[in-house]
């Protein structure tokens, strides 16, 4: 009988336990207790004692609170032939519970928030910057940029990017060249004068870099060069010329500021295309000679050496060479003060089109 009188008593799994504010007034010395509180008593429960409540530990279950795993201070539930737990906290401690739940789930959503601007740029890399509006652009190109810079004429003579295998007498706003590399871009064409005519010798469109899309080393091969200490007439130009290893050189050393009267010794690059970009300048040393008197002619000859060219008439015969320092006016002769040099170090010869001596302009007479 007492067993089934106990059986019917006890609350059902998963059933709240009616706190001790909620039992009957009055109740002492056994009447008003439940079922768990009588068979503490008398030594029959099994199940464990309240212990002190820890909200930390517990979590939020579909009847109340259940212990967090592994916890010394959380309920246990005793084993009554299910799995399920019954529940053992107060209405008050499923409150605190709760209460400090929201507290933490508060503080993380907050903290998160805190952080999230620091781990977008972090992740990103930087700010993010807007997308180019292209529809302001008359045509969007894929290009590709050589890794020299080649000889071209403007406003007097001048160096341009190669652009798509073709001299490219523009600049592109926002790219800044560096020899040696092989490029792709993405760039924007507009009219920077809004329909308007442009300046003179200033260019109809203008270009925008939109995106880098590739910049990889060039191939290229070492070499050393010799460059002699004057310029002479470019064979297939009205124009003067380097004279790059005994021989006219009608293209620039990208990065190579020449001045002429020194013989220089240049550690450098070429590449496909057949320009250098040079590395170092090893030596430079001044061309120096004798003095002398030379006239020049108003009028200027076929070089008449096998090559295409005019060349000025110095003491009555064609010399491909210049006269450094010196600025002649068209159609007036003039008798000079120079030092004379020779063009090639240590007696080495060069190619035919290249006198072997060249002049320094002193005084005109």
């Amino acid at each position: 009988m007492a067993g089934g009188m106990w059986a019917a008593s006890l609350p059902s799994v998963g059933e709240p336990v009616r706190p001790a504010a909620a039992r009957r007034p009055g109740a002492g010395h056994g009447q008003g207790l439940g079922p768990r509180s009588l068979a503490r008593r008398a030594g029959a429960w099994r199940g464990p004692r309240p212990r002190q409540f820890d909200p930390a530990g517990l979590a939020d279950s579909g009847c109340g609170v259940t212990p967090v795993a592994g916890r010394e201070d959380g309920l246990r539930a005793p084993a009554v032939g299910v799995e399920r737990r019954a529940c053992v906290a107060t209405r008050s401690e499923r409150r605190a519970a709760a209460q400090v739940e929201r507290r933490i789930r508060i503080r993380t959503i907050t903290t998160n928030l805190f952080f999230l601007p620091a781990l977008i740029v972090a992740g990103c890399g930087g700010p993010v910057e807007p997308e180019p509006d292209e529809s302001e652009y008359l045509e969007v190109l894929v290009v590709s940029v050589g890794p020299t810079l080649a000889k071209c004429y403007g406003v007097g003579l001048r160096s341009c990017m190669v652009v798509d295998g073709g001299l490219f007498y523009d600049g592109i706003e926002g790219f800044t060249f560096e020899p040696g590399y092989d490029y792709r871009l993405r760039i924007g064409k507009y009219d920077p004068w809004d329909g308007g005519e442009p300046p003179q010798d200033a260019g109809r469109y203008a270009y925008r870099l939109l995106e880098r899309l590739e910049q990889v080393p060039a191939p290229s091969s070492p070499a050393n060069l010799s460059v002699g200490p004057a310029r002479v007439v470019c064979a297939g130009s009205d124009d003067f010329c380097m004279v790059v290893d005994g021989a006219p050189y009608d293209q620039i050393i990208t990065s190579f500021e020449y001045e002429a009267g020194y013989h220089y010794v240049l550690d450098a690059n070429r590449y496909g295309d057949g320009r250098y970009v040079l590395n170092d300048v090893v030596s430079r040393t001044r061309a120096e000679g004798t003095e002398e008197e030379i006239t020049v002619d108003p009028h200027r000859v076929e070089c008449g050496d096998g090559y295409p060219g005019y060349c000025k008439v110095v003491n009555g015969a064609p010399f491909r060479g210049e006269i450094v320092g010196f600025q002649p006016r068209h159609e007036e002769g003039y008798r000079l003060r120079v030092e004379r040099f020779g063009m090639f170090p240590d007696g080495a010869a060069g190619s035919p089109n290249v006198p072997t001596y060249g002049f320094r302009w002193l005084e005109t007479l």
